[in-house]
């Protein structure tokens, strides 16, 4: 991949059935079927989303092997959040464009991160909102709100309060008995229960999760 990065992966057997949902920056979305992509490919790799413009790339992708029983929540770099119901989502070709799925609602503002969940494990499933600056909170999955807006887009509502100079870094979906490894740009590692994060309204400011130098941001997060 010449001149590119990697965005992201997942793990699939052979037996693996179901749709990925691929999610763009400008909040360009659809489905394709697993099955169009084969086993064996070309070093390139296949296109997945047909992408115009020079800025946009894709930031997350989600298998979904039961469409009906699933959910996303796509989030955007200024703490605003989209829950949108998997079935609602186009299937489409490969070389296509999308959809897009979300209004923005401030200026430069894009797309960050896609995460996924069965509709039925929403009322104990939590989302974890992290910022560049190491700042988060956990917002319950059923409290985010879904609502389409006049022109069919899914209304994003806000889900984390930023300082100014802060961004949404990434989002994980987690329960209060697991644990999170969170990573910075620099090397530094943190491994914490998940039920020390606290737990606020959508609109609220976020506790520190970990100390940061001016310098430093944090790059990843995972659940273990």
């Amino acid at each position: 991949f010449q001149g590119k990065v990697v965005c992201d992966f997942i793990k699939v057997t052979p037996k693996t059935e179901g749709n990925l949902v691929f999610v763009t920056s400008s909040s360009l979305t659809k489905m394709v079927p697993l099955a169009d992509f084969r086993t064996r490919m070309p070093s390139e790799g296949l296109l997945s989303v047909n992408v115009s413009e020079s800025n946009e790339k894709l930031i997350g992708v989600y298998l979904s092997e039961t469409p009906e029983e699933d959910l996303i929540v796509i989030s955007t770099s200024r703490g605003y959040a989209s829950k949108i119901l998997v079935s609602n989502i186009s299937l489409q070709a490969r070389p296509s464009m999308g959809r897009k799925m979300i209004r923005m609602k401030e200026e430069n503002e894009v797309c960050v991160s896609l995460v996924g969940s069965k509709i039925a494990n929403s009322e104990k499933m939590l989302v974890l909102f992290i910022t560049n600056k190491g700042i988060g909170k956990f917002v319950s999955v059923a409290e985010l709100l879904e609502k389409k807006t006049t022109s069919g887009q899914s209304a994003s509502f806000l889900a984390i309060k930023l300082k100014p100079e802060d961004k949404l870094r990434k989002n994980v979906i987690c329960a209060k008995d697991e644990q999170l490894v969170v990573s910075t740009r620099s090397g530094k590692t943190v491994r914490i229960d998940a039920d020390s994060v606290r737990q606020n309204s959508r609109v609220a400011i976020g506790g520190r999760i970990i100390n940061l130098n001016d310098d430093d941001e944090v790059a990843s997060i995972t659940v273990v």
